[in-house]
C-alpha cells in the first residue's frame, strides 16, 4: 500500500510538471516581425497637400507593417480606394520602400528610438516628389498584446453559426469551414434561409488577417476590395472592432462587433460577436477564426 501512495504521488508530480511545460510552451514569445523595427503609419492628409490627394498623385495615408506589408488610402478614378501590398526594403539606415502597387517609393528616417521623423514620398517615373514631417509612430497597441497579436495571420479554421427572426435552425449549430472563404459560407447561408446568391462573393476568400501596432485591422481579400477599421484589445483578452470601410454587405460578418483574442502556442483564436443586418433580415453571428502567423 505504501508503494502505491509513493507511485500515485510521483504521478502527480509528474502530471504537474507536464502541465507546467505545457503552459510554459504556450507562452513561449512568437517570432519577431521581419520588419517591426520599421513600422510607422505616415500621414500626408494636411491642407497643403489636399491638391496633391485630390489629383490622385498622393495616398491620404501610408501604413508600413511588422509583417512586410503596407496599407494605403488613395483616390483611383474620383473614389478612395485602399492597396495591400507587399513592399521591399531597399535601404535600412534611412528605410526606403518600394511600394510597386502605388508606382512609388517612401523613404522615412527613423530617430534613435525608432520612432519615425520625416517622410518622403516619390513616383518611381521620378516626376513627383513630397516631404512631410512625422509625429511619432502613432502606435496604440503596445507591450504583449502588441508583441502577439501585430502581425499577418492566415485563416486555418472557420467557426461559425447564426440565430435570428426567419433563419433555419441549422444555422445555430455551428459549422467548420476550412479556412475562410466567404463565397463558401454565403452557400452556407443560402441553405438555410438568407437571401444570398454566393456567386456575389466570389473572390472573396481571406488571404490574410492584418492586426497593426496603430490599431488597423484589416481582412485582405483574393478580390481586391479589403474590409478595413480599427480594433481594441482591452482587460481579459476582450476584443471589439469597427470596420470603417466594408465595401461588400455581406452575410457572414458585421461591421462592428466584440468577443476575445487569444493565444494557444502558434495559433490565435479570434472569437467574434457581430449583428448582421442582410436582405432584409438582422440575426447575430458567432464566427471563430483560428489563426497562424503568416
Amino acid at each position: 500500500m505504501k508503494k502505491f501512495f509513493c507511485l500515485l504521488a510521483l504521478c502527480c508530480i509528474g502530471m504537474m510538471f507536464l502541465a507546467s511545460c505545457e503552459k510554459e510552451k504556450q507562452q513561449e514569445k512568437l517570432p519577431v516581425p521581419q520588419y517591426k523595427e520599421l513600422h510607422a503609419k505616415i500621414s500626408f492628409d494636411t491642407p497643403e497637400l489636399a491638391k496633391y490627394i485630390e489629383g490622385e498623385r498622393l495616398p491620404s495615408f501610408i501604413e508600413i507593417t511588422s509583417s512586410g506589408c503596407y496599407i494605403a488610402n488613395i483616390k483611383r478614378n474620383g473614389k478612395a480606394s485602399f492597396v495591400i501590398d507587399k513592399f521591399t526594403v531597399e535601404t535600412r539606415s534611412t528605410a526606403t520602400f518600394r511600394l510597386n502597387a502605388l508606382g512609388a517609393t517612401l523613404r522615412v528616417e527613423y530617430d534613435a528610438a525608432g520612432n519615425p521623423t520625416k517622410a518622403a514620398y516619390s513616383s518611381l517615373s521620378g516626376d513627383f516628389n513630397i516631404d512631410v514631417a512625422v509625429s511619432g509612430s502613432g502606435d496604440k497597441i503596445k507591450g504583449t498584446v502588441a508583441d502577439d497579436l501585430c502581425r499577418n495571420w492566415k485563416v486555418k479554421n472557420t467557426y461559425i453559426s447564426a440565430e435570428g427572426e426567419g433563419l433555419s435552425s441549422g444555422l445555430a449549430t455551428t459549422k467548420l469551414f476550412a479556412g475562410a472563404d466567404f463565397r463558401e459560407m454565403a452557400a452556407y447561408f443560402a441553405e438555410n434561409g438568407v437571401n444570398v446568391n454566393p456567386s456575389e462573393f466570389e473572390g472573396y476568400r481571406l488571404e490574410r488577417v492584418i492586426f497593426t501596432e496603430t490599431g488597423s485591422f484589416v481582412f485582405d481579400f483574393a478580390k481586391d476590395d479589403p474590409y478595413i477599421g480599427v480594433f481594441e484589445v482591452g482587460a481579459n483578452d476582450s476584443f471589439s472592432y469597427n470596420f470603417r470601410v466594408n465595401h461588400k454587405d455581406n452575410p457572414v460578418v458585421g461591421i462592428s462587433g466584440n468577443g476575445t483574442v487569444v493565444r494557444d502556442g502558434n495559433t490565435m483564436t479570434l472569437n467574434l460577436n457581430t449583428n448582421v443586418a442582410y436582405a432584409g433580415k438582422n440575426y447575430k453571428v458567432q464566427i471563430t477564426l483560428e489563426m497562424n502567423p503568416e
